[in-house]
């Protein structure tokens, strides 16, 4: 499927900005390099890579421009999305690539069920799951702050799953999961995927998804929700 209408608009208008172009020169075929542009990237000092079928925008700090300019010359973008590229390219200033992630999108609720056993939490009441979750689950499914909007499932008054949304566009609409890993594959994660996508619809109209591509389980919660995938990104520190 193809994100379009509204969604579309809203989407490809946010990497506009970020990405200082226009909405026609965002995805036209090819790849370009622009320093960074706005305060959407929230300050990372490194190269971010977006890529869609045969275009790649890619935003580095301005000292960098030139150097990965160069790097990817008449590369395209399903080279510049995969990690070893990305060593090979810039040899010896490469600290770690990250990703590739998948971007997804819905705005339509007519898919959505309800999840009618997760509440909407304070982010301390999750802090017993967060210690029987490993750091990079727990930085996966966008827990790192207090911000946003939680949500959470609980099994025997245990919370046994979360959810939240971030800031993306404005508003608390960009979907993270995390479950207690004695309680997967139980469709917790989907229950509470569910609630906060139909919160993040109903308070911004487009909720976002990301998930790493290796992470099946999670790209697959996203496709039984409707999410449409419209991009993928890496980001890279430099050393």
């Amino acid at each position: 499927m193809v994100l379009d209408g509204s969604a579309r608009e809203a989407v490809d208008g946010w990497w506009a900005g970020i990405f200082g172009c226009s909405v026609e020169e965002l995805w036209r075929p090819g790849a370009w390099v622009r320093a960074h542009v706005l305060a959407g990237l929230q300050g990372y000092p490194g190269i971010y890579v977006l890529g869609y079928a045969d275009t790649c925008r890619i935003s580095a700090p301005e000292p960098e421009v030139a150097a990965v300019s160069a790097a990817v010359r008449d590369r395209g973008a399903a080279e510049l999305l995969r990690p070893d590229a990305w060593q090979s390219m810039l040899p010896g200033r490469i600290a770690a690539v990250h990703g590739p992630s998948a971007h997804q999108y819905l705005d339509s609720l007519d898919a959505l069920g309800l999840a009618a056993d997760v509440d909407e939490v304070a982010p301390a009441e999750l802090a017993s799951l967060r210690s029987n979750c490993t750091d990079a689950d727990w930085g996966e499914g966008g827990f790192g702050g207090s911000d946003g909007r939680f949500f959470a499932l609980r099994e025997g008054g245990q919370i046994v799953a979360a959810g939240n949304l971030t800031e993306w566009r404005g508003a608390p609409s960009d979907v993270g999961l995390v479950t207690h890993p004695a309680h997967r594959g139980r469709g917790h994660a989907h229950a509470v995927a569910t609630a906060a996508t139909r919160a993040a619809i109903e308070s911004a109209g487009v909720a976002r998804y990301r998930a790493l591509v290796a992470n099946t389980p999670s790209r697959r919660i996203a496709a039984d929700l409707g999410f449409i995938e419209h991009g993928r990104n890496l980001w890279i520190t430099l050393v």
